[in-house]
């Protein structure tokens, strides 16, 4: 037989006997009768891991949790059971998958009546929004409400956020020039933006 695929079943109490046998040890999987392994695995190791894995006797009741990372959620496992934790019976070898997913956050603005933003929405942890104020007529924008000056700035979002950015009426001065004798010989105006 192919040691390399072929499962040799020994009695409990022989495991290690066959382990150390010159001939038995080329298994590359030796199991004990009346066991089964059960492998577990998840979609995404970043994302979440899971509680519990190996080989385990038959008719035994194990408890699978599917734990997920901050930021990321369980869904489901592999054949569609969303319990979790899960109990299960062992009765033959299985493979269980559990199905994690990013968690999902609003990016949101304060209404404001100088200007508007954009890049709002809805976005996945992790994700990277580009967030621009947009002044109306005749204002412009100063900051944020953090104190961020740059317009546009770039979020990477992690959980629901508000928000807001400050405006301001754009402001404009005049100069006149005089001659000696009273009479008006030039007029400049200066606003912002410059």
């Amino acid at each position: 037989v192919d040691t390399n695929t072929c499962i040799l079943f020994v009695p409990k109490e022989a495991h290690n006997n066959y382990l150390q046998h010159s001939y038995w040890k080329r298994f590359k999987t030796i199991r004990n009768i009346g066991y089964k392994e059960i492998s577990i695995s998840v979609n995404n190791s970043v994302w979440g891991k899971i509680d519990i894995n190996g080989v385990f006797k038959e008719n035994e009741e194990i408890i699978l949790t599917a734990i997920p990372n901050k930021g990321y959620h369980f869904v489901k496992w592999n054949d569609d059971i969303t319990d979790n934790p899960r109990t299960i019976m062992v009765t033959q070898d299985s493979t269980f998958t559990a199905i994690f997913e990013p968690d999902t956050f609003t990016i949101s603005s304060k209404i404001n009546e100088y200007g508007t933003i954009k890049g709002i929405g809805k976005y996945s942890n992790g994700d990277t929004t580009i967030l621009t104020a947009i002044p109306n007529e005749n204002y412009h924008f100063l900051k944020w409400s953090d104190g961020n000056t740059d317009n546009p700035r770039t979020i990477i979002v992690t959980q629901d956020s508000v928000f807001s950015a400050e405006f301001a009426i754009n402001t404009y001065y005049i100069t006149i020039t005089k001659s000696e004798n009273g009479r008006v010989t030039g007029v400049e105006t200066h606003g912002y933006p410059y």
